[in-house]
This record gives C-alpha cells, sequence and structure tokens, in this order.
C-alpha cells in the first residue's frame, strides 16, 4: 500500500510540474498548453465506438470532455511512473543479485 501512496505521489507531481511548466511556456513564450479537452472527446467518442477521427477538433463534443481528458492526463501520468520505479526496482534487484553474488564467502 506505502508504494502504491508512493507511485501516486510521483505520477501527481509530475504530471503537475509539467502543467505548471505549460502555463510557464504560455506566459513567457506565448505556446498555448495542452488542451486536454480533445483527448476526452476521443476518449468519449471510444465509448460510441468510433476510435479514429479525420479531425478531433471536428468531431462532435461529448458530455463532460474537458474532465474526461484531465483525468486521463493524470491516470496517464501515473502510469508512467508506476512504470519507472518498476523499472527502478527490477534494476535495482538484479544489482543487488550481482553484488550479493560478487562478495566473498564467509566460510
Amino acid at each position: 500500500m506505502n508504494q502504491l501512496l508512493f507511485i501516486a505521489f510521483i505520477g501527481i507531481g509530475a504530471t503537475a510540474v509539467t502543467d505548471l511548466w505549460g502555463i510557464v511556456r504560455k506566459t513567457l513564450l506565448g505556446i498555448p498548453p495542452p488542451n486536454y479537452g480533445m483527448v476526452g472527446r476521443w476518449i468519449a467518442h471510444m465509448a460510441h465506438g468510433q476510435f479514429r477521427h479525420d479531425s478531433i477538433a471536428a468531431s462532435s463534443p461529448r458530455r463532460a470532455e474537458h474532465f474526461i481528458g484531465w483525468v486521463a492526463h493524470y491516470l496517464i501520468g501515473t502510469a508512467f511512473a508506476a512504470l519507472l520505479i518498476g523499472i527502478w526496482v527490477r534494476s535495482l534487484l538484479s544489482s543487488f543479485r550481482l553484488f550479493i553474488f560478487l562478495l566473498p564467502d564467509s566460510a
């Protein structure tokens, strides 16, 4: 349970940092932040069996598409954090096994 909280903290925190960076980019450079409403629209259309669009912006708007998009954005960030931590743990375990193998016998 502790590891799941750690993964959620890392995923949500890292995603929030990228969102803050988007605000800074808009302020300093005039680059608009991503529109996660389009992601929500795409996901909402999937529930009705439509997976491909010529232009998602031209597709019909869906109810709560902005909410769906933002939730998906943070869930994807958390999934990436879980993947990263999974890779780190596996790497650390294999390094630890190698270290144990290199230790001299105590007998």
